[in-house]
């Protein structure tokens, strides 16, 4: 999850965010990091819910606009 979470954040870099969508690339690194630390920590369950918050965020920010 979190390998296609950085190829999301991939394809939209250098785009132009807004500020919403800035606070959300901001939260989808927060979740990864968090993610990371869990799994460190060896708490798999609370890493891979972290891990699937970050994709789902990323995912919206690659869909195309409306």
């Amino acid at each position: 999850m979190l390998v296609t979470t950085e190829a999301n954040l991939k394809k939209i870099a250098g785009r132009q965010l807004s500020s919403d969508q800035q606070n959300m690339v901001n939260q989808i690194h927060q979740f990864m990091e968090q993610s990371k630390a869990a799994v460190g920590d060896g708490d798999l369950d609370r890493a891979r819910t972290l891990a699937w918050k970050a994709q789902v965020l990323s995912e919206e920010l690659v869909k195309p606009a409306k």
